[in-house]
């Protein structure tokens, strides 16, 4: 494994390290969790194409994607873009630096680019985020988890990179015609970038041969960390429906051999008769789909369907079992249940308990790798620009929740009227589809106020004008 080779801080890898390490990582974990997500579950369908093979029918291969239902509900309730944001705490006493942070998290439409690595974290248990430099502009995005591995310090707490590596390969054509691959890795430190790769040939009924990765070279980086760092969502490093994937794998095995290939069979019955028939008999049972001339029971002549009997009732509530399971140990919430057919917002918030407690989780560990973002870009900020001053800020998180609006809005006018708390505060009970941005919201009422004070004075001054003259006449 990549953990037990030891290699020295100050001392830069060789390329036989770099591919000891490589061939020491497994991945398997994060490409079966995405495979899953993906609806592409890998039991049913490598039992399906066993089956194929052996000729086996009726072949129904019926992967149900529960796992892309539960991240896509995941998403749309925690985690869509805009729903996470960052407070900057000196945004008015610091407002140089933060309008450059604010123009980084433009310029990488940084809304977008997080909702995607929260996805990719909860399919896979743990994310990954690069920040590098292009065209001379701090830039961040997204890499997949299986092409990286981490090193963290030799302490107790697993709190401080050493050092990563992303590795990949792409394919080419070298100046004779032949295809190769190029593989390539970059091992990232907190100061440097060193690069490495190996070239392999390869052609028809010539195999591939092992190379080891070879120096090539090294750039340093602005961001004092390592710039490739890891996303959790929990403690375990466990995708959302990781730990119930033998349910899923479960209700494959329902609907493709205890239903759909059951009903196949049970369609496909064969006729047996106790007779030989003669081509001529046979002709007239297909013409005129009736068998005359057998007997009966009594003599030893029958005909009859042979066929499997079908107890699909059994079956159907044997799934529905297997599927309260799967929501229930995962603390997902099956929103087809009849206790989401409530119109009341606060019944349905109850419901939602179980969730709650699952987002918040994954919300405390998730903000570490959104806060390691802020700070890698201080730092880099920071050694660009001498005039720059470290911007600190909270992470705001907002649910998609159906709200009861109008038990939300007596709550927030009885609050106002006893002066315990601030504007801001009550408008954060109100979903970001009716307040999107609450600082702007009360920006946006005050200045409404003013200029609905100026227009009443505008109107009284000239009502006194107009009475003045009334009198003036008289």
């Amino acid at each position: 494994m990549a953990d037990a080779i030891i290699i020295e801080e100050s001392i830069r890898l060789t390329g036989k390290q770099v591919t000891a390490i490589i061939k020491g990582n497994d991945p398997s974990q994060f490409i079966r969790n995405v495979a899953y997500y993906k609806g592409k579950n890998p039991p049913v369908i490598a039992d399906g194409l066993e089956k194929a093979e052996k000729n086996i029918n009726p072949n129904n291969v019926v992967p149900l994607p529960f796992a892309r239902r539960t991240i896509n509900d995941l998403m749309g309730y925690a985690f869509k873009p805009g729903n996470v944001n960052y407070v900057y705490t000196d945004e008015e006493t610091n407002s140089k630096s933060v309008d450059k942070i604010k123009e980084i998290f433009e310029d990488n439409d940084a809304d977008l680019e997080s909702s995607e690595v929260f996805l990719d974290t909860s399919v896979k248990g743990e994310g990954a985020e690069l920040l590098y430099f292009a065209d001379e502009r701090i830039q961040f995005y997204k890499i997949d988890r299986e092409t990286c591995i981490f090193k963290y310090a030799d302490t107790i707490k697993e709190d401080t990179l050493k050092w990563s590596i992303r590795y990949y390969h792409i394919a080419d054509i070298d100046p004779a015609g032949d295809e190769i691959k190029i593989y390539k890795a970059e091992v990232y430190t907190p100061t440097t970038i060193d690069y490495y790769e190996y070239t392999q040939k390869g052609a028809e009924g010539r195999p591939l041969t092992d190379k080891d990765y070879v120096y090539i070279d090294s750039q340093p980086h602005p961001f004092n960390a390592v710039p490739l760092y890891p996303y959790r969502i929990n403690s375990d490093k466990m995708g959302v429906y990781q730990a119930s994937i033998p349910i899923i794998d479960k209700l494959d095995s329902f609907g493709s051999d205890s239903i759909a290939n059951a009903i196949d069979q049970f369609n496909d019955t064969i006729l047996t008769l106790s007779l030989k028939l003669d081509a001529e008999s046979a002709e007239k049972i297909k013409e005129l789909k009736v068998i005359d001339g057998l007997g009966g029971k009594e003599e030893g002549n029958f005909a009859e369907f042979l066929q499997r009997n079908l107890d699909i009732t059994n079956t159907l509530e044997s799934t529905k079992l297997f599927e309260r399971w799967y929501y229930e140990l995962n603390s997902i919430p099956n929103l087809n249940d009849e206790k989401f057919g409530t119109p009341s917002g606060i019944a349905i918030a109850y419901a939602l308990v179980p969730f709650e407690n699952l987002v918040t989780t994954m919300e405390t560990y998730f903000s570490k790798g959104l806060q390691h973002r802020l700070e890698l870009i201080n730092n880099a900020l920071l050694f660009l620009d001498s005039s720059y001053t470290v911007v600190e800020a909270t992470l705001e998180w907002q649910r998609n929740l159906p709200f009861d609006l109008e038990t939300r809005s007596k709550i927030a006018v009885a609050l106002k009227g006893s002066g315990l708390l601030s504007d801001e505060t009550l408008l954060k009970l109100f979903p970001s589809s009716l307040v999107e941005d609450i600082p702007l919201e009360i920006e946006k009422r005050d200045k409404e106020k003013e200029a609905n004070m100026a227009a009443f004075m505008a109107t009284e001054t000239k009502f006194n004008t107009d009475d003045s003259d009334d009198a003036d006449d008289n």
